[in-house]
């Protein structure tokens, strides 16, 4: 922020904040992204998507990833009381920078434009199909195993759900 005097002098004030938020959630979103771009090409190499092949290292690269964003957000929103900064750094960061839906939108481009039109539709409509179907399922299997597994406490009691869920932390 620049701020004018009746000088003509220039000062500049600092801020702990950026216009869109803290600079430490900023800096835990690119870490995580970079870990989670990683994650990525690690596994687009172990699955290539060959020349005018279906795509199936992004489409599996984006269901997993959107599993995985059922089972964080259900844990974070739901079971923990986590810090601040974990939300970003899991969710934004490392699970945006692991799922690609860019990638995704290019394949099924190239695909229409081969005059695959069967194949490109179905990657259309099927990777969206599938990435909702998987943040269900990623979210349901994580409140099951919460339900099936409850914490315990340090003498083994276990420990009512009200006392570590986030909403109901009375």
């Amino acid at each position: 922020m620049v701020r004018r005097t009746t000088h003509t002098r220039t000062t500049h004030t600092r801020t702990t904040h950026t216009r869109t938020g803290h600079p430490g959630t900023t800096a835990v979103i690119a870490a995580g992204g970079a870990l989670g771009a990683l994650a990525r090409y690690g596994l687009t190499v172990a699955v290539p998507d060959g020349s005018g092949a279906f795509p199936w290292g992004t489409l599996l690269v984006n269901v997993i990833g959107c599993a995985l964003i059922g089972v964080l957000m259900t844990l974070l929103l739901e079971v923990w009381v986590a810090h601040r900064l974990w939300r970003p750094f899991l969710g934004i960061g490392i699970l945006g920078g692991f799922t690609t839906f860019s990638t995704y939108a290019v394949q099924t481009r190239a695909l229409l434009a081969a005059g695959q039109t069967a194949t490109g539709l179905l990657y259309l409509f099927g990777t969206v199909a599938a990435a909702l179907v998987a943040v269900w399922f990623g979210a349901h299997l994580t409140r099951l195993a919460v339900r099936a597994y409850p914490r315990r406490s340090r003498a083994g009691q276990p420990v009512p759900e009200t006392t570590y869920q986030r909403g109901d932390s009375r």
